[in-house]
């Protein structure tokens, strides 16, 4: 399965209990039957398979009586007679917006319903956890400092190194006192940590003399 409805939004939408008879997964509380002198649906894995080649007969038809009716896929299930029963909540498969009527009529009705998100299979769980992982993945494979230090010389790029390694070492020095001394750091502590790693940089940097 790919994405489930609750039994509530099913009741509120009751056209979509149609797909469900024909498309929801079995076992998904979507135990099919049949009206009075329709064949058995008990297999509803062939149904799902062979529910496109129905519809797309029956189409066939229809079209040829009415040339100007467009046909509507919604319209040519509930003729199959098929039902379900209309309780607790439905699995769908993966791809069955696809199947979902997209004539005038239905797109209208669902989007009265507030429902046309449906018809844009860029919408679904599935997209968005394979955008989730796309995104992850190229985070992941993102270093801020790294991409700074590519735009530096190979000079800069070492002083970078040798202070970030340096700041590090005494930062964790600072921090472990208090740790031994069982006193919790406040906001001023790390206040006056990098004032002091702030003059001392200033010293470093007055003493450089370079020669030409």
């Amino acid at each position: 399965m790919q994405e489930m409805i609750c039994e509530s939004c099913m009741n509120n939408n009751t056209f979509l209990w149609t797909y469900a008879a024909h498309l929801a997964v079995p076992g998904s509380a979507a135990q099919t039957k049949e009206e009075p002198g329709e064949e058995s649906a008990a297999d509803v894995p062939k149904e799902v398979e062979k529910v496109d080649d129905v519809i797309e007969c029956r189409g066939k038809r229809r079209r040829e009586e009415e040339e100007e009716e467009p046909s509507c896929r919604l319209k040519e299930l509930q003729d199959m007679g098929q039902k379900t029963v209309q309780s607790g909540a439905m699995f769908w498969p993966p791809s069955w917006r696809s199947k979902l009527c997209s004539c005038t009529s239905c797109r209208a009705q669902l989007s009265e319903a507030g429902l046309a998100f449906l018809l844009d299979e860029s919408d679904t769980v599935l997209a968005y956890e394979n955008k989730g992982k796309t995104s992850e993945q190229s985070q992941q494979g993102h270093d801020p400092l790294m991409s700074a230090l590519d735009n530096l010389n190979r000079v800069q790029q070492l002083e970078i190194i040798h202070g970030y390694n340096d700041m590090k070492t005494e930062l964790k020095n600072f921090l472990q006192t208090f740790a031994t001394e069982g006193k919790v750091v406040t906001s001023e502590d790390i206040r006056q940590f990098f004032e002091e790693q702030s003059r001392k940089r200033r010293r470093v940097d007055t003493g450089q003399f370079y020669c030409s």
